[in-house]
């Protein structure tokens, strides 16, 4: 759970589209551009070629190690609009054969990136798809059956995957972290919710998995969405879990990873169903505090100390202030003061616009402590120590420092994985792409023996 430069290039949620007009022309090679984040400059390639009618693409980050993320492309006359995983959405048109004009859009950051054909109209010869080699191919020797459920306007889509055979089994639901996800967790081609899903399913544990809102089928009000909302989201899927003839109640759990981390427990406090937790990389300082360290080491490396100052003074006024309104006074007033010293850029100010939502002004108050107290059944909390977006040390010491005394529960961290649970070197996002494991088997092995020992 990041919300750096990297994250405003992997988790966009809309796109806008430049108008200019242009005759039709071949487009295949590939295009240049810079993406301005926060002030840090991220260098994009956008490869395009045409293979027996169909536009085919992939998009390079290179100074992510971000190669060869497949797109999705239409293209209707001058007009191009690119979809990519984890949310990647570009939209513009053509100006000429040589220059495109797009919007980059997230959490109402805008950015405009001007890219530029570099290598004349050549056609490009892709590069095969990463290698993913813990990823499941069928035949599966379990049942699995999609779902979708509609409720006042919303509708929650997953997946259920169950032993074969007749009894009933234990079962846990998968919660994701911050952004939306969809069912498989799906990042830089990795997916290691379905990972994670198969190896639970074929040790005899029901599993459910779903789409976040605004993901994949699920449908739903995203812009108002707080980690308290998503934590009423899950709770409705977990009773439809429970409800599924196959499944154990006396062994109903959570697992959630990162944000998903501090949800299963801010359920478990108030469902007496939940009868264990999972957090996979979660937090348990508080949401201000983690904010800060990521916007800190991660969002803000290069910045000027008063840039620096600015936004943390910025994110103390949102956990400070008692309502939206008297919050987001109090944050124009730090802007008009900054502007009087050192003039905001236009992408610092885009930047700014998401801390203005319900997510950021929700999550800047959380306070994990307040949950964990109240939980009263067993917690496995599993963290690796090159995760630099939840820092180990930090959060599982209080983790145990708030929940109850308990037997069962168990805290361990790994020392060579990253935040996804990765074997890594730096642990830095940049790496996450690069990595072949999508999700470390000892990991997946203590989850489940810790599990049977319940």
């Amino acid at each position: 759970m990041t919300f750096s430069a990297s994250k405003f290039l992997f988790a966009c949620l809309s796109f806008f589209l430049f108008t200019h007009a242009v005759t039709a022309q071949n487009y295949a090679g590939r295009w240049h551009g810079d993406l301005d984040a926060m002030g840090t400059i991220i260098p994009m390639v956008i490869q395009l070629q045409k293979v027996e009618g169909t536009w085919k693409g992939a998009l390079d980050v290179p100074s992510q190690n971000a190669l060869n993320l497949p797109l999705d492309i239409s293209l209707v006359g001058d007009s191009v609009s690119l979809k990519g995983p984890s949310g990647i959405k570009i939209a513009g048109r053509f100006s000429s054969d040589s220059v495109l004009h797009t919007v980059y859009f997230q959490n109402g950051f805008e950015a405009k990136v001007l890219f530029k054909r570099k290598e004349g109209t050549e056609m490009v010869s892709l590069p095969p798809a990463r290698v993913r080699p813990q990823e499941p191919k069928a035949p599966f020797p379990y049942l699995s059956r999609d779902f979708k459920i509609t409720d006042e306007g919303t509708t929650q889509a997953g997946t259920i995957t169950s032993p074969k055979g007749q009894g009933k089994y234990p079962a846990v639901i998968l919660v994701n972290g911050s952004g939306q996800q969809n069912r498989n967790s799906e990042l830089f081609e990795h997916k290691p919710f379905l990972v994670l899903a198969d190896y639970l399913t074929r040790n005899g544990v029901v599993v459910l998995r779903y789409d976040d809102l605004g993901t994949g089928e699920s449908i739903g009000d995203v812009g108002n969405l707080t980690t308290l909302t998503a934590a009423d989201n899950a709770e409705k899927l977990l009773a439809y879990l429970k409800s599924q003839p196959e499944v154990d109640g006396n062994k109903l759990g959570i697992i959630g990873h990162s944000e998903g981390g501090v949800i299963g427990p801010i359920i478990a406090a108030r469902n007496p169903d939940v009868k264990f937790v999972v957090s996979l990389a979660g937090m348990a300082i508080s949401g201000r505090e983690l904010l800060g360290q990521q916007l800190m080491e991660l969002g803000l490396k290069g910045a000027s100390a008063s840039k620096k100052q600015f936004y943390m003074s910025m994110l103390d006024a949102m956990a400070a202030e008692n309502t939206y309104n008297q919050a987001r006074a109090k944050m124009e007033d730090l802007i008009e003061e900054f502007n009087g010293v050192e003039k905001l850029t236009k992408e610092d100010t885009a930047s700014l616009q998401p801390l203005f939502m319900p997510w950021y002004l929700t999550f800047l108050k959380l306070q994990p402590k307040n949950y964990l107290s109240e939980v009263k059944v067993p917690m496995l909390v599993l963290n690796g120590d090159k995760d630099v977006q939840v820092r180990s040390e930090a959060n599982i010491a209080t983790f145990q420092t708030y929940l109850p005394a308990n037997k069962k529960h168990t805290y361990k961290r790994y020392p060579q994985l990253n935040h996804l649970f990765q074997t890594a070197q730096t642990g830095h996002v940049d790496e996450y792409v690069t990595i072949e494991e999508t999700f470390n088997p000892e990991v997946m092995s203590d989850v489940l023996e810790w599990m049977k020992k319940l």
